[in-house]
């Protein structure tokens, strides 16, 4: 029994919880969805045994304002999943900080 601290899960268990929130999303979101992605530890396969899930959620463009982000701790996991319109994400990977070179140093392979 845990009591308010993180618990050892396998990373199958994590991928698991990965696959059961984008259905969820699916039922919630249905044709609205572009995208559903995992970042983070887990998308990299480095995750350990007390790490969280990040994911992200991209609907289509629409009229309503899309930009949140929901965030549990249920039982033995964590997770974070970002959703927002298509429009929103691309206007923002579409921006580059000042900072960018210094704080994504090492995130992003080098290809010659």
């Amino acid at each position: 029994m845990h009591i308010n601290g993180p618990v050892n899960i396998s990373r199958n268990e994590r991928l698991e919880t990965c696959h059961e929130i984008a259905s969820r999303l699916n039922e919630v979101h249905g044709e609205k969805i572009v995208a559903i992605g995992v970042y983070g530890s887990v998308s990299r396969g480095t995750d350990g045994p007390f790490s969280d899930i990040e994911m992200f959620c991209v609907l289509s463009e629409s009229s309503e304002p899309v930009d949140f982000s929901y965030e549990w701790s249920a039982g033995p996991w964590k997770a974070e999943v970002g959703i927002c319109r298509e429009d929103v994400l691309l206007k923002t990977a579409s921006t580059v900080e000042g900072s960018c070179p210094i704080t994504s140093k090492g995130r992003f392979p080098v290809f010659n």
